[in-house]
């Protein structure tokens, strides 16, 4: 069996944090998206929301619901599929 050479270069230290930042704001991205379509195909009903001091106060469109304001934890319910999403 011949073994093949490979060769490992060092990443900075600078890159790599900011690549698990990049990464990081993606997961977030996708998780934000992923929920959007679970409320949305499941046509599950806004039942209140979350409010803390260590979340950030902030307001977005509603994907679901045109012309509405969504808040940054929202809770969800869907009474046929027996599921609740926040």
């Amino acid at each position: 069996m011949t073994t093949i050479p490979i060769s490992i270069s060092r990443v900075n230290q600078v890159d790599a944090s900011r690549l698990d930042v990049e990464i990081l704001a993606m997961l977030k991205e996708q998780l934000v998206l992923a929920i959007d379509l679970l409320v949305s195909s499941t046509r599950a009903e806004r039942v209140g929301y979350l409010g803390d001091r260590y979340v950030l106060p902030c307001v977005r469109n509603d994907a679901c619901a045109p012309g509405v304001l969504a808040l940054p934890l929202e809770a969800y319910e869907s009474f046929s599929n027996a599921l609740t999403l926040v």
